[in-house]
């Protein structure tokens, strides 16, 4: 599946979701926990592949309907899109989201 116009979020329990527009029909598709996020490819729990097409989404409007839809599936959830999506192009770094060592969004130093 394709999506665009997407974000990344943190539920309270630590899962990574995709939230988005699908590229071939006008819905916002919250994805299954993300086991697997390699540059434009996110390869969620039940094993289903996400292409994310174009940069995330950073119109108000876009990422206010997202929001919603956050609210919506999940209670309590916080924006990582930028943990996970390198400012530069193409700098992609691998992260294998469940049980990673990467530090997670926020939390202080040690």
């Amino acid at each position: 599946m394709e999506l665009v116009q997407w974000r990344v979020f943190m539920r309270s329990n630590g899962d990574i979701h995709l939230i988005g527009f699908l590229l071939e029909r006008p819905t916002i598709r919250m994805t299954t926990a993300v086991v697997s996020f390699w540059k434009r490819e996110a390869i969620t729990s039940t094993g289903r592949r996400y292409t994310l097409i174009g940069a995330p989404a950073e119109d108000e409007h876009a990422r206010a309907l997202i929001e919603i839809r956050a609210i919506e599936l999940m209670p309590a959830w916080r924006d990582v899109t930028d943990f996970y999506w390198p400012q530069k192009e193409g700098a992609g770094s691998r992260h294998g989201v469940q049980g990673t060592d990467a530090p997670c969004p926020g939390a202080p130093d040690e």
